[in-house]
């Protein structure tokens, strides 16, 4: 049987598709020990109000200069976990599974976290093991080897845990060196998750928010079934 492997950062509360490859692979790879980019889903993530928009949670972080992941503080000193939860419950409370999520995402906000990529993957790992997706999960920080940098670090990775075929998202097809992972023999797929629609709250749907969302909006089962639909491309 062949291994699939998926990696990716720590991200906050990231959106369906994130989920969908893990949920296709054998084993998934929080790769925590690269540097945070701007702009990205690192520390923010989208909801739905009212009026059928978007609106950003940011969680505040610590330093003016990005580091990695598992180096880059939370700014408490910001009222910030009070602000995002009253605001979910503004958003979310009459979503139907609003009142079996809520007291677990308040328990993440609550807890205490050293970097920001514990805080992520705590509230990742909720999300896995509430939908029951055993998936074999690991560290990039925790592998002991020199992994390289770009495609040759997931080359690496994929060989540190004898996967053959590496599960990338479509972003992707931007930067890997195909050549890099053809010449070690692994097999790369291309995610190519489509967001489905589902009842949310307000008139317009909205798509690719945070799992947040889907969570208050949507049953166990329905939420396995949007994740076992095979959705790749070679």
């Amino acid at each position: 049987m062949t291994k699939i492997i998926s990696i990716h950062q720590p991200n906050f509360f990231p959106w369906l598709g994130y989920f969908y490859k893990i949920y296709n692979s054998n084993v998934f790879v929080f790769i925590d020990d690269v540097k945070i980019s701007k702009g990205s889903f690192a520390n923010r993530n989208k909801i739905k109000t009212s009026a059928d928009q978007e609106l950003l949670l940011t969680v505040p972080l610590q330093n003016n200069v990005f580091f990695t992941y598992n180096k880059t503080g939370i700014n408490n000193a910001r009222d910030w976990k009070k602000k995002h939860l009253k605001t979910i419950v503004q958003l979310y409370r009459k979503a139907p599974f609003f009142n079996e999520i809520f007291n677990e995402v308040e328990k993440i906000y609550y807890s205490e976290y050293s970097s920001l990529s514990d805080f992520n993957t705590n509230a990742i790992m909720f999300v896995l093991n509430y939908l029951g997706i055993n998936t074999q999960i690991e560290f990039s920080s925790k592998i002991s080897s020199e992994l390289g940098i770009s495609s040759q670090r997931l080359v690496n990775i994929c060989k540190y845990f004898n996967c053959e075929t590496y599960l990338s998202g479509k972003g992707g097809l931007k930067y890997m060196d195909e050549e890099n992972f053809s010449d070690s023999n692994i097999k790369i797929e291309y995610s190519d998750f489509k967001y489905p629609e589902y009842k949310q709250l307000g008139k317009t749907f909205v798509p690719n928010l945070s799992v947040l969302d889907v969570l208050f909006n949507c049953s166990k089962d329905l939420i396995i079934s949007f994740l076992s639909k095979k959705n790749v491309s070679l």
